[in-house]
């Protein structure tokens, strides 16, 4: 029987311990669905904090790019051209401005012809222009070149005079 005692003493602690560990069992899901939701909750948080904080990065490293280009703006100065009559070093001609010397006339349907524009234009405005087709870049419309004298072209650059869904700019050569 001694033998028996303490078996039956150690399956007694073992018990208690059993029982123990199904009481733990029993309050383990809970604590799991609790800390797991704790989890998910701190996870979501840390995540609010990192967009919170990226946008806020963002707008920091936007305005400091503003200042920056600001600036730099200002300590740019203005260039300095030469004067001097030196003849041992050559320099570039300055580049010719772009002038206007006509309108340029898009988006009519790829079937109009420069002489169709020249009557409508004659017609519409009673202007001279000399009127000029361009090669297409797409299948879907026709382009024009209107050579016109600065009068006329600031006659028609009015839209009224234009179709509706015609574009209408200068031209710079």
């Amino acid at each position: 029987m001694l033998l028996n005692e303490p078996l039956a003493d150690h399956t007694q602690s073992s018990n208690e311990e059993l029982s123990g560990d199904e009481t733990l069992q029993q309050q383990e899901p809970q604590d799991r669905d609790n800390n797991d939701f704790q989890d998910a909750l701190s996870d979501r948080e840390k995540k609010r904090r990192r967009r919170r904080n990226v946008a806020s990065d963002n707008a920091r490293t936007t305005a400091h790019n503003d200042r920056q280009q600001e600036e730099s703006r200002k300590s740019r100065s203005k260039a300095i051209i030469g004067t001097g009559e030196i003849t041992s070093i050559k320099v570039v001609p300055k580049r010719r401005v772009q002038t206007c010397t006509g309108l340029f006339v898009s988006r009519l349907q790829p079937s109009t012809h420069a002489d169709q524009l020249t009557r409508f234009i004659s017609k519409a405005a009673s202007y001279n222009v000399k009127v000029e087709k361009l090669p297409p870049k797409h299948e879907s419309y026709s382009s024009f070149f209107i050579k016109a004298n600065a009068n006329d072209r600031k006659k028609l650059m009015d839209a009224s005079i234009w179709p509706k869904g015609c574009v209408l700019k200068p031209y710079f050569e």
